[in-house]
């Protein structure tokens, strides 16, 4: 879940950026490292739908 909200994200910032502004492909690797590496740990937290809202509202708010 939190990869695919990464590449959307990633996704809408390219496309909000003008033409002088770049996101450099490094970055997007990176953030997409973190990614895939913290999802394991996640899965591993409680699962309750207020935990999972306020992920949510957290990962949205950045």
């Amino acid at each position: 879940m939190l990869i695919i909200y990464l590449r959307a994200h990633l996704q809408s910032k390219r496309k909000s950026m003008n033409k002088n502004q770049y996101l450099p492909a490094e970055m997007s690797k990176i953030l997409l490292q973190i990614a895939s590496f913290s999802s394991a740990y996640l899965d591993m937290l409680p699962q309750n739908t207020q935990f999972s809202q306020r992920i949510f509202n957290i990962s949205a708010s950045h």
